[in-house]
């Protein structure tokens, strides 16, 4: 069922209300102070440490959606639509990082509506090797008109099999996009995942950003 805890690191923000939020989710990491005379079991142990401040500062940006417009409005020319969430409900199919999940949200449009619109989702996993971006799913492109609006996110399974199990055991983000249908990113909900080993499996919890 729904995680009930609320971390720091969680946070929603609409790109109406926020345009000048860094894009810190594209930014590179920064170089790290490590001694170049550390032996393979210290390389080993870098992939386990846990970047959780890493992502409390990434979860307080929004990534630019990259278009070439003005980013106060759509490609239309209308503009941006305010959009507040409302309520998060996340259920889950099991306790393992790869189980699937239901992802359900209700917003606010404030202002004009937009002809089509889909939720975008994906898995993020820093390590200090790399970031792993895993896409999950989308939503089907669909009106939302002004005023509340709902979706519910089916994911049927997160595939880390290109993530080495060192760096599961990171803090994560669980990122659902609302996307305009010219690509524009209306509002972004980062939501924390912790994941630890028990018994040689690892097992995921996903905190809700509303409670």
């Amino acid at each position: 069922g729904t995680f009930g805890k609320s971390l720091i690191f969680v946070s929603m923000e609409s790109k109406a209300s926020d345009n000048d939020a860094d894009a810190s989710l594209e930014r590179k990491h920064s170089n790290s102070n490590n001694n170049t005379d550390n032996n393979n079991a210290d390389m080993k142990d870098d992939d386990d440490i846990h970047d959780e401040q890493h992502f409390g500062d990434e979860s307080k940006a929004v990534a630019n959606s990259g278009s070439s417009h003005d980013e106060s409005k759509l490609s239309s020319g209308a503009p941006l639509p305010v959009v507040n969430v409302t309520a998060i409900d996340i259920v889950e199919h099991g306790s393992l990082v790869s189980d699937g999940f239901d992802f359900e949200i209700e917003y606010d449009l404030e202002g004009e509506g937009i002809a089509e619109g889909h939720w975008r989702m994906s898995f993020i996993v820093d390590s200090m090797h790399g970031r792993h971006q895993i896409p999950l799913v989308s939503s089907e492109p669909c009106p939302h008109p002004a005023g509340p609006n709902s979706a519910l996110v089916e994911v049927p399974e997160v595939d880390v099999s290109s993530v080495k199990p060192g760096a599961l055991t990171n803090a994560g983000l669980l990122v659902a996009a609302l996307v305009a249908g010219g690509g524009e990113e209306l509002v972004v909900v980062n939501s924390v995942v912790m994941v630890r080993e028990e018994g040689g499996a690892f097992v995921r919890e996903i905190y809700n950003p509303l409670e």
